[in-house]
Protein backbone atom coordinates (compact mmCIF):
# COMPACT_ATOMS: atom_id res chain seq x y z
CA UNK A 1 0.00 0.00 0.00
CA UNK A 2 1.21 3.51 -1.01
CA UNK A 3 0.02 7.24 -1.00
CA UNK A 4 1.02 9.98 -3.19
CA UNK A 5 3.09 12.51 -1.21
CA UNK A 6 3.39 16.08 -2.78
CA UNK A 7 6.96 17.44 -3.50
CA UNK A 8 8.67 20.50 -1.68
CA UNK A 9 6.87 23.53 -2.50
CA UNK A 10 8.96 26.78 -3.58
CA UNK A 11 9.94 29.84 -1.20
CA UNK A 12 7.13 32.04 -3.03
CA UNK A 13 4.44 29.65 -2.75
CA UNK A 14 5.63 28.83 1.12
CA UNK A 15 5.47 32.63 2.47
CA UNK A 16 1.94 33.37 0.73
CA UNK A 17 0.27 29.91 2.55
CA UNK A 18 2.32 31.38 5.35
CA UNK A 19 0.45 35.24 5.39
CA UNK A 20 -2.69 33.35 4.00
CA UNK A 21 -3.04 31.29 6.90
CA UNK A 22 -1.65 34.14 9.57
CA UNK A 23 -4.04 36.35 8.74
CA UNK A 24 -6.98 33.93 8.50
CA UNK A 25 -6.37 33.03 12.32
CA UNK A 26 -5.75 36.70 13.63
CA UNK A 27 -9.24 36.77 12.04
CA UNK A 28 -10.70 33.99 13.43
CA UNK A 29 -9.12 34.78 17.21
CA UNK A 30 -10.38 38.13 16.97
CA UNK A 31 -14.17 36.59 16.23
CA UNK A 32 -13.47 34.25 19.29
CA UNK A 33 -12.96 37.08 21.22
CA UNK A 34 -15.67 39.16 20.16
CA UNK A 35 -18.19 36.88 20.15
CA UNK A 36 -19.65 36.62 23.37
CA UNK A 37 -19.54 33.33 25.81
CA UNK A 38 -17.12 32.31 23.53
CA UNK A 39 -15.16 29.54 24.34
CA UNK A 40 -12.96 26.30 22.97
CA UNK A 41 -16.20 25.44 20.93
CA UNK A 42 -16.60 28.61 18.85
CA UNK A 43 -12.99 28.15 17.79
CA UNK A 44 -12.28 26.48 14.40
CA UNK A 45 -9.06 24.05 13.42
CA UNK A 46 -6.62 25.72 10.73
CA UNK A 47 -6.92 24.35 7.87
CA UNK A 48 -3.81 22.53 6.16
CA UNK A 49 -1.32 24.28 4.08
CA UNK A 50 -2.23 25.05 0.47
CA UNK A 51 1.15 23.40 -1.72
CA UNK A 52 0.76 23.38 -5.03
CA UNK A 53 1.94 19.84 -6.62
CA UNK A 54 4.35 19.90 -9.04
CA UNK A 55 5.35 18.14 -12.05
CA UNK A 56 7.45 15.91 -10.46
CA UNK A 57 6.86 11.90 -9.75
CA UNK A 58 5.40 11.10 -6.49
CA UNK A 59 6.84 9.09 -3.55
CA UNK A 60 5.68 6.07 -2.84
CA UNK A 61 5.45 4.95 0.97
CA UNK A 62 4.46 1.78 2.36
CA UNK A 63 1.77 1.21 4.86
CA UNK A 64 3.69 1.87 8.15
CA UNK A 65 5.44 4.61 7.14
CA UNK A 66 1.84 6.03 5.95
CA UNK A 67 0.75 5.11 9.33
CA UNK A 68 3.72 6.66 11.65
CA UNK A 69 2.96 10.36 9.69
CA UNK A 70 -0.91 9.75 9.73
CA UNK A 71 -0.45 9.65 13.23
CA UNK A 72 2.28 12.90 14.07
CA UNK A 73 -0.33 14.92 11.87
CA UNK A 74 -3.31 13.72 14.39
CA UNK A 75 -1.00 14.44 17.54
CA UNK A 76 -0.10 18.04 15.98
CA UNK A 77 -3.21 19.20 15.43
CA UNK A 78 -4.92 18.04 18.55
CA UNK A 79 -1.50 19.82 20.15
CA UNK A 80 -2.76 22.85 17.87
CA UNK A 81 -6.29 22.71 18.91
CA UNK A 82 -5.17 22.58 22.69
CA UNK A 83 -2.97 25.52 22.55
CA UNK A 84 -5.71 27.58 20.94
CA UNK A 85 -8.48 26.46 23.41
CA UNK A 86 -6.18 27.46 26.22
CA UNK A 87 -5.74 30.85 24.34
CA UNK A 88 -9.32 31.54 23.99
CA UNK A 89 -10.13 30.39 27.60
CA UNK A 90 -7.52 32.83 28.65
CA UNK A 91 -9.19 35.68 26.87
CA UNK A 92 -12.59 34.82 28.06
CA UNK A 93 -11.64 34.55 31.86
CA UNK A 94 -9.81 38.42 31.46
CA UNK A 95 -13.21 39.80 29.56
CA UNK A 96 -15.28 38.30 32.60
CA UNK A 97 -12.82 39.89 35.19
CA UNK A 98 -12.60 43.26 33.86
CA UNK A 99 -16.68 42.96 33.09
CA UNK A 100 -16.86 42.27 36.91
CA UNK A 101 -14.38 45.48 37.75
CA UNK A 102 -17.14 47.57 35.75
CA UNK A 103 -20.01 46.29 37.65
CA UNK A 104 -18.58 46.54 40.89
CA UNK A 105 -17.53 50.17 40.65
CA UNK A 106 -20.52 51.39 38.37
CA UNK A 107 -18.96 54.33 37.08
CA UNK A 108 -18.64 55.17 33.48
CA UNK A 109 -15.45 56.37 33.43
CA UNK A 110 -13.93 53.32 35.25
CA UNK A 111 -16.13 51.58 32.80
CA UNK A 112 -14.29 53.45 29.94
CA UNK A 113 -11.05 52.62 31.47
CA UNK A 114 -11.70 49.31 32.16
CA UNK A 115 -13.08 48.83 28.21
CA UNK A 116 -9.98 50.88 27.17
CA UNK A 117 -7.80 48.41 29.24
CA UNK A 118 -9.27 45.00 28.12
CA UNK A 119 -8.89 46.73 24.59
CA UNK A 120 -5.64 47.49 25.24
CA UNK A 121 -5.21 43.96 26.64
CA UNK A 122 -6.83 42.19 23.83
CA UNK A 123 -4.50 43.82 21.09
CA UNK A 124 -1.60 42.48 23.45
CA UNK A 125 -2.91 39.25 23.62
CA UNK A 126 -4.00 39.46 19.81
CA UNK A 127 -0.17 40.41 18.81
CA UNK A 128 0.96 37.72 21.49
CA UNK A 129 -1.27 34.97 19.41
CA UNK A 130 -0.48 36.17 16.31
CA UNK A 131 3.14 36.07 17.18
CA UNK A 132 2.82 32.66 18.55
CA UNK A 133 1.04 31.58 15.56
CA UNK A 134 3.55 32.79 12.94
CA UNK A 135 6.03 30.97 15.14
CA UNK A 136 4.24 28.05 15.07
CA UNK A 137 3.90 28.07 11.51
CA UNK A 138 7.75 28.73 10.90
CA UNK A 139 8.54 25.65 13.17
CA UNK A 140 5.72 23.44 11.20
CA UNK A 141 6.89 24.65 7.65
CA UNK A 142 10.52 24.11 8.91
CA UNK A 143 8.99 20.40 10.12
CA UNK A 144 7.45 20.02 6.67
CA UNK A 145 10.63 21.43 4.69
CA UNK A 146 12.90 18.45 7.08
CA UNK A 147 10.42 15.61 6.69
CA UNK A 148 10.22 16.23 2.57
CA UNK A 149 13.93 16.66 2.23
CA UNK A 150 13.90 12.88 4.37
CA UNK A 151 11.58 11.69 1.79
CA UNK A 152 13.34 12.90 -0.92
CA UNK A 153 16.18 11.38 0.34
CA UNK A 154 14.75 8.18 1.36
CA UNK A 155 13.02 8.26 -2.19
CA UNK A 156 16.59 8.66 -4.09
CA UNK A 157 18.17 5.27 -1.71
CA UNK A 158 14.75 3.50 -2.73
CA UNK A 159 15.56 4.27 -6.22
CA UNK A 160 19.57 4.05 -6.42
CA UNK A 161 18.31 0.09 -4.22
CA UNK A 162 15.98 -0.39 -7.07
CA UNK A 163 18.51 0.61 -10.08
CA UNK A 164 21.06 -1.61 -7.98
CA UNK A 165 18.08 -4.23 -7.66
CA UNK A 166 17.17 -4.03 -11.44
CA UNK A 167 21.29 -3.96 -12.34
CA UNK A 168 21.87 -7.13 -9.82
CA UNK A 169 18.75 -8.82 -12.20
CA UNK A 170 19.88 -8.26 -15.05
CA UNK A 171 23.48 -9.30 -14.28
CA UNK A 172 21.72 -12.70 -12.87
CA UNK A 173 19.79 -12.85 -16.25
CA UNK A 174 22.86 -12.25 -18.20
CA UNK A 175 24.67 -15.33 -15.97
CA UNK A 176 21.67 -17.34 -16.57
CA UNK A 177 21.39 -16.86 -20.37
CA UNK A 178 25.02 -17.41 -20.37
CA UNK A 179 24.77 -20.62 -17.82
CA UNK A 180 21.98 -22.06 -20.35
CA UNK A 181 24.37 -21.31 -23.57
CA UNK A 182 26.67 -23.48 -21.73
CA UNK A 183 24.40 -25.89 -20.84
CA UNK A 184 23.23 -26.29 -24.44
CA UNK A 185 26.37 -25.93 -25.79
CA UNK A 186 28.00 -29.11 -23.25
CA UNK A 187 24.42 -31.14 -24.44
CA UNK A 188 25.79 -31.06 -27.92
CA UNK A 189 28.78 -32.52 -27.01
CA UNK A 190 27.78 -34.71 -25.05
CA UNK A 191 25.24 -35.58 -27.62
CA UNK A 192 27.62 -35.95 -30.15
CA UNK A 193 30.33 -37.76 -28.07
CA UNK A 194 27.55 -40.18 -27.11
CA UNK A 195 27.01 -40.81 -30.86
CA UNK A 196 30.33 -41.40 -31.54
CA UNK A 197 30.57 -43.73 -28.76
CA UNK A 198 27.78 -45.26 -30.28
CA UNK A 199 29.50 -46.01 -33.64
CA UNK A 200 32.30 -47.04 -31.77
CA UNK A 201 30.24 -49.97 -29.60
CA UNK A 202 27.70 -51.08 -32.86
CA UNK A 203 31.62 -51.49 -34.69
CA UNK A 204 32.86 -53.09 -31.36
CA UNK A 205 29.95 -55.52 -31.08
CA UNK A 206 30.18 -56.79 -34.70
CA UNK A 207 34.00 -57.18 -34.58
CA UNK A 208 33.23 -58.98 -31.46
CA UNK A 209 30.39 -61.08 -32.53
CA UNK A 210 32.81 -62.73 -35.70
CA UNK A 211 35.39 -62.73 -32.80
CA UNK A 212 32.70 -65.03 -30.58
CA UNK A 213 31.55 -66.68 -33.94
CA UNK A 214 35.03 -67.97 -34.57
CA UNK A 215 35.57 -69.27 -30.92
CA UNK A 216 32.47 -70.94 -30.68
CA UNK A 217 33.40 -73.20 -34.16
CA UNK A 218 36.83 -73.84 -32.57
CA UNK A 219 35.61 -74.92 -29.26
CA UNK A 220 33.05 -76.86 -30.54
CA UNK A 221 35.78 -78.69 -32.64
CA UNK A 222 37.57 -78.92 -29.58
CA UNK A 223 34.89 -80.46 -27.41
CA UNK A 224 34.01 -82.94 -29.91
CA UNK A 225 37.97 -84.04 -29.87
CA UNK A 226 37.72 -84.00 -25.65
CA UNK A 227 34.81 -85.65 -25.62
CA UNK A 228 36.37 -88.88 -28.16
CA UNK A 229 39.39 -88.90 -25.57
CA UNK A 230 36.86 -88.49 -22.40
CA UNK A 231 34.98 -91.84 -23.81
CA UNK A 232 37.85 -93.69 -24.66
CA UNK A 233 39.54 -92.67 -20.98
CA UNK A 234 36.80 -93.89 -19.48
CA UNK A 235 36.39 -97.33 -20.92
CA UNK A 236 40.19 -97.50 -19.44
CA UNK A 237 39.35 -96.21 -16.12
CA UNK A 238 35.86 -98.76 -16.03
CA UNK A 239 38.23 -101.72 -16.83
CA UNK A 240 41.05 -100.56 -14.58
CA UNK A 241 38.68 -100.03 -11.76
CA UNK A 242 37.12 -104.05 -12.35
CA UNK A 243 40.77 -105.11 -11.70
CA UNK A 244 40.77 -102.84 -8.68
CA UNK A 245 37.57 -103.68 -7.25
CA UNK A 246 38.45 -107.94 -7.55
CA UNK A 247 41.79 -107.13 -5.99
CA UNK A 248 39.72 -104.75 -3.19
CA UNK A 249 37.45 -107.68 -2.46
CA UNK A 250 39.69 -110.29 -1.72
CA UNK A 251 41.62 -107.86 0.21
CA UNK A 252 39.04 -107.55 2.35
CA UNK A 253 37.85 -111.03 2.48
CA UNK A 254 41.21 -111.80 4.01
CA UNK A 255 40.97 -109.04 6.36
CA UNK A 256 37.48 -110.46 7.93
CA UNK A 257 39.14 -113.29 8.01
CA UNK A 258 41.93 -112.39 10.17
CA UNK A 259 40.03 -109.72 12.08
CA UNK A 260 37.89 -112.75 13.26
CA UNK A 261 40.21 -114.80 14.42
CA UNK A 262 41.58 -112.09 16.82
CA UNK A 263 37.91 -111.63 17.82
CA UNK A 264 37.88 -115.10 18.99
CA UNK A 265 41.31 -114.85 20.05
CA UNK A 266 40.03 -111.73 22.49
CA UNK A 267 36.86 -113.27 23.28
CA UNK A 268 39.36 -116.51 24.79
CA UNK A 269 41.32 -114.13 26.59
CA UNK A 270 38.66 -111.65 28.31
CA UNK A 271 36.89 -114.80 28.90
CA UNK A 272 40.29 -116.22 30.97
CA UNK A 273 40.91 -112.59 32.85
CA UNK A 274 37.08 -112.25 33.51
CA UNK A 275 37.32 -115.32 35.41
CA UNK A 276 40.68 -114.72 37.43
CA UNK A 277 39.21 -111.67 38.57
CA UNK A 278 35.94 -113.22 39.40
CA UNK A 279 38.28 -115.59 41.56
CA UNK A 280 40.88 -112.44 42.99
CA UNK A 281 37.10 -110.54 43.58
CA UNK A 282 36.47 -113.68 45.65
CA UNK A 283 39.11 -114.30 47.50
CA UNK A 284 39.28 -110.16 48.43
CA UNK A 285 36.28 -110.49 49.36
CA UNK A 286 36.48 -112.62 51.78
CA UNK A 287 39.62 -111.31 52.81
CA UNK A 288 37.79 -108.06 53.86
CA UNK A 289 34.65 -110.54 55.27
CA UNK A 290 37.21 -111.45 57.87
CA UNK A 291 39.29 -108.20 58.24
CA UNK A 292 35.78 -106.86 59.03
CA UNK A 293 34.91 -109.39 61.70
CA UNK A 294 37.99 -109.16 63.22
CA UNK A 295 37.44 -105.34 63.39
CA UNK A 296 34.18 -106.07 64.67
CA UNK A 297 35.85 -108.19 67.16
CA UNK A 298 38.05 -105.81 68.27
CA UNK A 299 35.35 -103.01 68.52
CA UNK A 300 33.49 -104.88 71.10
CA UNK A 301 36.39 -106.13 73.19
CA UNK A 302 37.63 -102.25 73.05
CA UNK A 303 34.20 -101.31 74.01
CA UNK A 304 33.82 -104.42 77.05
CA UNK A 305 37.11 -102.36 77.73
CA UNK A 306 36.19 -98.98 77.56
CA UNK A 307 33.05 -99.99 79.89
CA UNK A 308 34.92 -101.57 82.65
CA UNK A 309 37.04 -98.83 83.03
CA UNK A 310 34.51 -96.48 83.11
CA UNK A 311 32.67 -98.14 85.30
CA UNK A 312 36.14 -98.61 87.63
CA UNK A 313 36.46 -94.94 86.79
CA UNK A 314 33.26 -94.35 88.34
CA UNK A 315 33.72 -96.50 90.97
CA UNK A 316 36.73 -94.46 92.01
CA UNK A 317 35.16 -91.19 91.65
CA UNK A 318 32.20 -92.13 94.14
CA UNK A 319 34.87 -93.10 96.43
CA UNK A 320 37.16 -90.37 96.60
CA UNK A 321 34.06 -88.23 96.69
CA UNK A 322 32.91 -89.86 99.75
CA UNK A 323 36.48 -89.30 100.99
CA UNK A 324 36.60 -86.20 100.00
CA UNK A 325 36.21 -83.28 103.32
CA UNK A 326 34.60 -80.85 100.73
CA UNK A 327 33.43 -82.05 97.31
CA UNK A 328 31.45 -78.71 95.92
CA UNK A 329 35.00 -77.22 94.56
CA UNK A 330 35.50 -79.88 91.81
CA UNK A 331 32.45 -81.38 91.32
CA UNK A 332 31.89 -78.02 89.48
CA UNK A 333 35.24 -78.40 87.65
CA UNK A 334 36.11 -81.98 86.91
CA UNK A 335 37.75 -81.30 84.27
CA UNK A 336 41.49 -81.19 84.66
CA UNK A 337 41.87 -78.49 81.70
CA UNK A 338 39.87 -76.09 83.28
CA UNK A 339 40.90 -73.57 85.81
CA UNK A 340 40.76 -73.87 89.67
CA UNK A 341 38.45 -71.18 91.51
CA UNK A 342 40.72 -69.29 93.55
CA UNK A 343 40.85 -70.88 97.45
CA UNK A 344 40.01 -74.38 95.85
CA UNK A 345 42.06 -76.37 98.21
CA UNK A 346 41.30 -79.78 96.24
CA UNK A 347 41.50 -80.38 92.66
CA UNK A 348 41.24 -83.57 90.34
CA UNK A 349 44.16 -84.56 88.54
CA UNK A 350 43.62 -86.68 85.67
CA UNK A 351 40.33 -86.65 83.50
CA UNK A 352 37.77 -89.58 84.10
CA UNK A 353 37.31 -89.48 79.69
CA UNK A 354 40.85 -90.56 80.17
CA UNK A 355 42.16 -94.34 80.95
CA UNK A 356 43.97 -93.01 84.15
CA UNK A 357 41.36 -93.00 87.09
CA UNK A 358 41.48 -89.25 88.57
CA UNK A 359 42.59 -88.72 91.98
CA UNK A 360 42.20 -85.81 94.24
CA UNK A 361 45.32 -83.71 95.03
CA UNK A 362 46.07 -80.82 97.52
CA UNK A 363 46.86 -77.55 95.84
CA UNK A 364 49.93 -75.87 98.25
CA UNK A 365 49.02 -72.72 99.40
CA UNK A 366 51.11 -70.09 97.29
CA UNK A 367 51.85 -71.65 94.52
CA UNK A 368 49.06 -73.87 92.45
CA UNK A 369 51.24 -75.18 90.03
CA UNK A 370 53.56 -76.93 92.24
CA UNK A 371 52.45 -80.53 92.49
CA UNK A 372 53.42 -83.65 91.55
CA UNK A 373 51.76 -84.40 88.08
CA UNK A 374 49.95 -88.18 87.05
CA UNK A 375 52.22 -89.88 84.60
CA UNK A 376 49.47 -90.86 82.63
CA UNK A 377 48.46 -87.37 82.17
CA UNK A 378 51.64 -85.94 81.16
CA UNK A 379 51.86 -89.47 78.82
CA UNK A 380 48.84 -88.21 77.32
CA UNK A 381 49.90 -84.54 76.93
CA UNK A 382 53.21 -85.34 75.24
CA UNK A 383 51.17 -87.52 72.59
CA UNK A 384 49.17 -84.55 72.24
CA UNK A 385 52.13 -82.70 71.82
CA UNK A 386 53.84 -84.60 69.10
CA UNK A 387 49.91 -85.16 67.11
CA UNK A 388 49.65 -81.41 67.29
CA UNK A 389 53.58 -80.87 65.36
CA UNK A 390 52.71 -84.44 63.05
CA UNK A 391 49.59 -82.23 61.72
CA UNK A 392 50.80 -78.86 61.47
CA UNK A 393 54.18 -80.54 59.22
CA UNK A 394 51.69 -82.42 57.22
CA UNK A 395 49.56 -79.01 56.81
CA UNK A 396 52.58 -77.31 55.35
CA UNK A 397 53.67 -80.05 53.36
CA UNK A 398 49.95 -79.94 51.73
CA UNK A 399 50.03 -76.11 51.50
CA UNK A 400 53.70 -76.51 49.42
CA UNK A 401 52.04 -79.33 47.49
CA UNK A 402 49.16 -77.01 46.48
CA UNK A 403 51.03 -74.06 45.60
CA UNK A 404 53.89 -76.59 43.26
CA UNK A 405 51.51 -78.43 41.77
CA UNK A 406 49.04 -81.62 42.51
CA UNK A 407 51.68 -85.08 42.30
CA UNK A 408 50.79 -88.39 41.39
CA UNK A 409 53.21 -90.15 43.62
CA UNK A 410 51.83 -88.64 47.00
CA UNK A 411 50.43 -92.02 48.17
CA UNK A 412 50.76 -91.04 51.79
CA UNK A 413 47.91 -87.83 51.83
CA UNK A 414 45.61 -87.62 55.35
CA UNK A 415 42.97 -86.19 54.15
CA UNK A 416 42.32 -89.97 51.84
CA UNK A 417 41.28 -92.50 54.66
CA UNK A 418 42.48 -95.25 55.13
CA UNK A 419 46.12 -94.26 53.96
CA UNK A 420 49.14 -94.35 56.68
CA UNK A 421 48.48 -90.67 58.25
CA UNK A 422 44.97 -91.82 58.83
CA UNK A 423 46.33 -95.08 60.80
CA UNK A 424 48.80 -93.36 62.15
CA UNK A 425 46.45 -90.60 63.84
CA UNK A 426 43.88 -93.58 64.58
CA UNK A 427 46.77 -95.80 66.58
CA UNK A 428 47.59 -92.03 68.34
CA UNK A 429 44.34 -91.66 69.20
CA UNK A 430 43.90 -95.42 70.66
CA UNK A 431 47.10 -95.37 72.58
CA UNK A 432 45.71 -92.12 74.31
CA UNK A 433 42.39 -93.87 75.31
CA UNK A 434 40.17 -94.08 72.62
CA UNK A 435 39.69 -90.23 72.86
CA UNK A 436 40.33 -88.02 69.71
CA UNK A 437 42.94 -85.09 70.18
CA UNK A 438 40.08 -82.95 68.33
CA UNK A 439 37.04 -83.98 70.66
Amino acid sequence: MSIAIPPLPSSSQRSESRNSNHSRSVSEASVAVSRPGGGSSHIRSRPSLDISPSPKPPVQLDEAELRAKHIAGQLAAEKAQKERARAAEAIRQQNKLASERAELTGNTSLGSAAGASIRRSESVLRSERERAEREKAARMDLERQQWLAREVEREARVSAQQEAEAKERAKVAKAKEEEEAAARRRSREVKEIMERADAERLAREAKARSERLAREAREERKETERREAEKERREVERKDKERRDVERYEAERREAERKEKERKDMERKDKERKEVERREKERREKEREAERREAAERERKNKERQQQQQQQRDEQAQQQRAMAPDNAAFLEYPHHDKPVPEGTKYRIEGCPCCTAAPRIVEIPPGNPSNYEPDPVISRQRSQRKRQLELEQRQEQLRQQQQAVGPSTNNRHSSAIPGTNAGRSRQSIDYLAGGVSLHD
